[in-house]
């Protein structure tokens, strides 16, 4: 790890976030916090599957604000049990 990586991840533990490896937390003390959960069949795999192929074929960088976007807006409209 260089310098600046050692530095920065300091500076992040210091403003209260930490991770174990998996997904970063936040510490907030007295800050409320969100968690969302959702059932597996709100999000079908063969809508995940046909979004993965479009993924392949444009750039990495463009492609994954479309698909986040895509994600939230698919979630979001209620389909599943």
């Amino acid at each position: 790890m260089n310098d600046v990586k050692a530095r920065l991840q300091e500076e992040l533990r210091d403003a209260g976030w930490h991770s174990r490896g998996c997904l970063p937390h936040f510490d907030g003390g007295e800050i409320s916090q969100t968690v969302t959960f959702r059932l597996a069949d709100s999000l079908p795999l063969t809508v995940v599957e046909r979004w993965k192929r479009e993924r392949e074929k444009a750039s990495p960088r463009e492609m994954d604000s479309v698909l986040r976007r895509r994600i939230e807006y698919y979630l979001d409209q209620g389909y599943g049990q």
